[in-house]
């Protein structure tokens, strides 16, 4: 009976000696899991991050000039910009064009001379038309633009009529045309106008027109 406190006090001995044992192992293997972990830990801290994407330089509009204004909006809409050689190409095309207007202009006011010139006067007609279109030479239109025809006649025949007038400069004369022809109205249904320039600055309207079939 004397030897089993022994015993149980050997046997507890022994199994402190087995887990005092296997604790350099356990501090060791924790110790390996610390490292592991610093060592991940720093390598991810020391990884460079991502340069930021470089940002494109904006253009203010402000800086632009008109002619690099249009250029963008051209593109925008998916047209080429202008050459040089397109734009010779518009101005040369818009110059047959007023060219080849002018010269019908002076074909019409050819033939309306020589309709005119050929033809014999109908007095019990040509009298009144004469005094319907000199009415119009002269309204409120006029006076509010500050154009005066001045020298105004007006002759016709048996259907055609010729109109004359003077003005200082073309500026009037281009004015007082433009509402002359629009207030004549059913007067002159067919009509072409030729100016003159004087030497001193002054302009003669000629009009020959169709005052009746």
């Amino acid at each position: 009976m004397g030897a089993l406190p022994f015993v149980q006090r050997g046997f507890e001995m022994k199994r402190v000696s087995g887990a005092v044992s296997r604790l350099p192992w356990l501090l060791f293997a924790a110790a390996l899991l610390i490292v592991g972990g610093v060592s991940l830990y720093r390598r991810h801290a020391q990884a460079p991050a991502p340069a930021p994407a470089a940002e494109a330089p904006r253009s203010r509009i402000a800086d632009l000039t008109p002619e690099q204004i249009r250029a963008l909006a051209a593109r925008s809409r998916g047209a080429a910009p202008a050459q040089p050689m397109d734009m010779a190409q518009m101005m040369h095309k818009r110059e047959q064009i007023q060219q080849r207007t002018q010269e019908r202009i002076e074909r019409n006011n050819t033939a309306m001379v020589k309709r005119f010139a050929g033809e014999t006067a109908d007095p019990a007609w040509s009298g009144a038309h004469e005094r319907a279109l000199a009415e119009s030479s002269d309204t409120a239109a006029m006076h509010a633009a500050g154009v005066e025809a001045r020298n105004f006649s007006a002759a016709c025949k048996a259907t055609m009529c010729r109109i004359s007038a003077s003005f200082p400069d073309m500026s009037a004369a281009e004015d007082w045309l433009q509402l002359y022809m629009a207030g004549v109205g059913k007067k002159l249904p067919a009509a072409t106008a030729h100016k003159t320039t004087n030497p001193d600055g002054s302009v003669q309207v000629e009009i020959y027109g169709l005052g009746r079939k």
